[in-house]
């Protein structure tokens, strides 16, 4: 798992009402270069707050990942899920990724799927 001092991130943050000035951390998500394939990045992390999940975020957090990896020019993005993640699982295939088997399979969990999408 990746520091916060590698890769990029992004944070959400939500606002409340005007009366409440208050702001709150309601998800993360992380990109790094991949340690096994070239011009390739890897969705490492994401978390979404459950009091604000089911609102798209997790899906919006895919597409800036993928919009600043076209910027590295990057070809591929690959991640993995565990197999009973089927909220992830499900932004991942709505967002166009597909289920693939690594020569090198990386995650910790033996029974993780690995996702990846071509994006050039």
């Amino acid at each position: 798992m990746p520091s916060p001092s590698q890769g990029y991130w992004w944070v959400l943050e939500y606002e409340g009402s005007w009366s409440d000035h208050l702001r709150q951390i309601v998800g993360f998500a992380a990109l790094t270069p991949s340690n096994w394939h070239q011009k390739t990045g890897y969705l490492c992390r994401v978390g979404i707050h459950p009091l604000h999940q089911g609102k798209g975020l997790h899906k919006r957090l895919i597409r800036v990942r993928e919009s600043h990896a076209k910027r590295l020019k990057w070809h591929w993005l690959v991640t993995d899920t565990s197999p009973d993640n089927y909220a992830s699982s499900n932004s991942l295939i709505r967002s166009g990724y597909s289920l693939y088997e690594p020569w090198y399979p990386w995650a910790e969990n033996k029974a993780s799927l690995y996702w990846g999408k071509k994006i050039i």
